[in-house]
């Protein structure tokens, strides 16, 4: 059951993040509101995460930085959209 928990938050933190690049190339505003949207989210889902399973929850926390680092990576070495 636990694998289950990782993997749907790894396909929808992917998703949130690809959207969260491309409003933000276009509109840095938005793109900031959108960000405290993921993490009042992502911080709702370790909420619960931790209270189902330590283990799970940190597994998560690694892979939120890991996929916030390549995110914001991309952002900082890549030309803004025309």
């Amino acid at each position: 059951m636990g694998w289950l928990f990782i993997i749907a938050h790894a396909i929808s933190m992917t998703l949130a993040l690809a959207i969260f690049i491309s409003i933000f190339r276009n509109d840095p505003v938005k793109g900031k509101l959108f960000l405290t949207a993921i993490i009042v989210w992502a911080a709702f889902s370790l909420y619960k995460l931790f209270h189902f399973s330590i283990i799970i929850g940190l597994m998560t926390v690694l892979m939120y930085v890991s996929f916030s680092l390549i995110t914001f990576r991309s952002i900082k070495y890549r030309k803004p959209a025309a």
